[in-house]
């Protein structure tokens, strides 16, 4: 090829780029939210999941879908379209959690476990269903309780209602749920082929192996919290065993805001230990994403009363437009005061 021919392709080559860049803003930007929209009633399952998982990967840019989602997520009981939801509306999850929560009493066994499954699905946005989901860990369905586990695994707060809940799942009868609850402790013990086995065959007579790891778990679990040690209860395979150091840096290290929202989760999950970040959890106070203010909020309350110097950041959260923010405000101050909200 001459030099003259690898030139011309060369000046071809920003036009492709620039073609190519408009295909993924049309398939994954703003401009493909109509169509993705038109495809949460395709009859193919997939497809659906695909949509809604693009939907939720754009974040508060999506925010046109939410009342879609939310419609979606409440008529099938649909769990991706309430984790989408969970990533773009924090007061549209919400709401959509506390539509659903009677839906827990259900005679039918298959309602109660979509719904703890979409509650699930909600992640943090969902904190409003932790009571009835303690409850759903009672339920006489197998699947219900280890579902409802998850769910609470994944909505993580307020912890000091989930961890002990979590430990007490670790007695269910069922070694699915064991299981379960187990998995949901993370102290980097992966889970071993006597454990899977276990899992993908609850009906077996109790594996010796099995038991004898989440007899482990149950007990590091308990000792940390006694201790209350840098031993944090890691929930859900989130941190592993990250120290808030760590969760600090990523705090203050992260670019765009989204970024913000895992490593506050955590640090709300982790309790009392997260006051080494509170100067830097204060600062997100008056971020203008409502899902990182009602995070940020969590975070002084697990703290609690050694958070008393983010009392003057919380009051005008107080008077929030986000009812999520609002309520997780009053709850933070009650909290740090030593009160219940």
């Amino acid at each position: 090829m001459s030099t003259r021919e690898i030139l011309g392709h060369l000046a071809v080559l920003p036009a492709l780029l620039g073609l190519g860049a408009l295909f993924f803003i049309h398939e994954t930007g703003p401009a493909a939210i109509p169509r993705l929209l038109a495809t949460l009633d395709s009859p193919r399952r997939a497809e659906r999941e695909i949509a809604t998982g693009r939907l939720g990967q754009m974040g508060r840019a999506a925010a046109s879908a939410a009342p879609a989602l939310a419609a979606v997520a409440l008529r099938d009981l649909d769990s991706s379209a309430a984790y989408a939801l969970g990533e773009i509306d924090l007061d549209g999850a919400r709401d959509l959690a506390r539509r659903v929560i009677p839906l827990l009493g259900h005679a039918s066994v298959e309602t109660r476990r979509k719904t703890v499954s979409l509650l699930g699905g909600l992640g943090a946005a969902a904190k409003i269903a932790t009571p009835a989901l303690l409850r759903a860990l009672e339920d006489s369905d197998k699947l219900v309780r280890m579902h409802a586990v998850s769910a609470l695994a994944r909505i993580g707060i307020p912890r000091t209602a989930i961890v002990p809940a979590l430990i007490g799942a670790l007695d269910d009868p069922d070694s699915s749920v064991r299981y379960q609850a187990g998995t949901a402790f993370d102290f980097s013990m992966p889970a071993n082929s006597q454990l899977e086995a276990a899992r993908s065959a609850p009906a077996r007579p109790r594996d010796p192996a099995a038991e004898g790891r989440i007899a482990a778990w149950k007990s590091r679990a308990e000792q940390a919290i006694r201790d209350d040690r840098d031993v944090e209860v890691h929930i859900y395979l989130l941190t592993r065993s990250r120290p808030t150091d760590l969760l600090l840096t990523v705090l203050r290290s992260a670019g765009a805001k989204e970024e913000r929202i895992h490593p506050l989760h955590e640090l709300a999950k982790i309790g009392p230990r997260a006051v080494k970040a509170l100067p830097a959890v204060v600062a997100v106070l008056g971020d203008e994403n409502p899902f990182l203010r009602y995070l940020a909020c969590e975070v002084v309350a697990a703290i609690g009363a050694a958070a008393k110097e983010a009392l003057p950041a919380l009051e005008p959260l107080s008077r929030d437009a986000s009812p999520a923010v609002r309520e997780s405000a009053t709850g933070a101050v009650a909290a740090v005061q030593g009160a219940r909200p």
